[in-house]
């Protein structure tokens, strides 16, 4: 071995160490924009998933309690008539006064 093929040699080895520094780098590197991309994916999925759980929770009736759903039907009850076409409301009314004059006629008081 004479001194071109040791000068050869350490070239060489240099040029390796140099492609694989090179090659470590770039793998660092795209590891690097991988995780960057999946931790963006991730929050772009999460954020879709908050404004379509608001759009559904706006778009959703409001959840009607018990004081208004008896308030509903007792108005859909006032509309309606019996066969003789009087309002149950005046039917209520004409059995109210029926009522009171049958307690006052039993003495309650």
């Amino acid at each position: 071995m004479d001194y071109r093929d040791t000068e050869e040699l350490y070239e060489k080895r240099k040029m390796r160490k140099a492609d694989r520094l090179t090659r470590r780098q770039q793998h660092l590197q795209d590891t690097k924009n991988a995780i960057a991309t999946g931790i963006s994916l991730a929050l772009v999925v999460v954020m879709t998933v908050i404004m379509l759980s608001q759009l559904t929770s706006c778009s959703a009736p409001k959840p009607v309690d018990d004081y208004e759903r008896h308030k509903i039907a007792w108005e859909e009850y006032m509309k309606k008539t019996n066969l003789g076409g009087t309002p149950y409301s005046d039917l209520l009314d004409m059995w109210d006064t029926v009522w009171i004059q049958a307690m006052i006629d039993m003495g309650v008081e």
